[in-house]
């Protein structure tokens, strides 16, 4: 049933949050942050090995939680109930994100931590204790993305998300200043129209493979090499 296995793949993506953060970034608490992100890169790639090994390399197919494809229609482009649920749901995260980090007592701390972690741990806040946090937050927020995915496209393999928008994300923060969460948005905006048009237009998908993750990686580079900083990112 939909809801037991939506609850039990909630609980096993931030299970595996949680256990990355003990078994691989623990460890490596000190370590220059390249490094960390290389390991957690390899955790990645270990973890769709093992769905290939245990699960075969085939696709499931996924019935969306709203069936209709024709709720809205923009510039006749068809809007599905399943696009708007995904919408829906990222302006709430946002919202209730936003607030979080503003408003709450532990919201302040973890942006501390990010900003001079060593003041933080200083005040009395221990460190080690909001990375556990944060990664079981991180892994919470990363399986409600695959089941709010999986169904607009239809059907899903080991590791669909990567591919799909994990790249496309990080394009996203890094455009908009991966200092700025305001920025982030910016950037993944700039970035679905950049793909849409794309995919759409013929002097790109008729003479270009792949036109959409190349589109993103030309924005990629012109923004890196006229405002490194991003778009709404502040230069240290």
């Amino acid at each position: 049933p939909l809801l037991p296995a939506m609850l039990l793949g909630l609980a096993a993506s931030a299970t595996m949050a949680l256990a990355t953060e003990r078994l691989i970034v623990r460890p490596l608490f000190n370590a220059p942050r390249v490094t960390l992100l290389v390991a957690t890169a390899g955790v990645a790639l270990l973890a769709i090995s093992l769905e290939l090994w245990l699960g075969e390399a085939r696709a499931r197919y996924i019935q969306p939680a709203l069936g209709r494809l024709n709720r809205v229609s923009i510039f006749d482009i068809q809007v599905s109930d399943q696009r708007l649920l995904v919408l829906a749901a990222l302006l709430l995260l946002a919202v209730l994100l936003g607030l979080f980090f503003s408003r709450t007592t532990l919201g302040l701390a973890i942006l501390g931590v990010s900003q001079e972690p060593v003041a933080t741990e200083l005040m009395g806040i221990s460190v080690k204790r909001l990375s556990s946090f944060i990664w079981a937050l991180t892994g919470l927020l990363a399986g409600i993305a695959g089941m709010l995915t999986a169904p607009v496209v239809g059907s899903f393999t080991p590791g669909f998300l990567t591919s799909t928008a994990l790249i496309p994300a990080f394009a996203a923060a890094v455009l908009g200043g991966m200092t700025s969460l305001p920025g982030a948005f910016v950037g993944g905006v700039v970035v679905g129209v950049a793909q849409s048009l794309a995919v759409s237009a013929p002097i790109f998908y008729e003479n270009i493979p792949g036109p959409g993750a190349v589109m993103v990686f030309v924005l990629l580079l012109v923004v890196l090499a006229v405002r490194p900083q991003g778009l709404l990112g502040k230069s240290s």
